[in-house]
């Protein structure tokens, strides 16, 4: 979403919400998503929000710090 993230309830199972963040190319092109799936009692979606999505972003930006930069992980 424009929020940079999106997060998603009983969408794709019942039970199961997510959390997603895009990933950019080197020339800041969308090029796929990273996210998270958890069960419903594992986390409130404020939890989610709240602890995780700032963990995905994180590593997200990472993700595309390494892609900017030509290395390639090991």
């Amino acid at each position: 979403g424009r929020d940079g993230w999106c997060a998603i309830a009983d969408e794709v199972e019942e039970g199961i919400r997510g959390i997603a963040a895009p990933l950019h190319d080197a020339e800041g092109r969308l090029i796929a998503a990273t996210n998270i799936s958890l069960a419903f009692h594992d986390y409130s979606e404020t939890e989610l929000k709240r602890k995780i999505l700032p963990l995905l972003i994180e590593k997200t930006r990472s993700i595309e710090e390494i892609l900017r930069s030509g290395m390639h992980p090991a």
